[in-house]
């Protein structure tokens, strides 16, 4: 990640070294199976990026009725 080599493998465009990445999973197979290094971020992947990490950033800010 460092070297700044690694590629999505959700969008295929490089990960840009310090910016934020997941390991990805294939959709569909309830993670067991890795896709390898996405961006975390939506607005880095224009594929979205990494579905499960949005997912759970909204669940963990919405989890609750204030």
């Amino acid at each position: 990640m460092n070297a700044g080599l690694a590629r999505c493998a959700r969008c295929g465009d490089r990960i840009i070294p310090g910016t934020p990445w997941d390991v990805g999973h294939v959709d569909g197979t309830g993670r067991t199976v890795v896709s390898g290094p996405e961006h975390r971020l939506s607005k880095d992947c224009p594929k979205g990026g990494n579905r499960a990490t949005a997912r759970h950033r909204k669940e963990r800010f919405w989890s609750r009725d204030w």
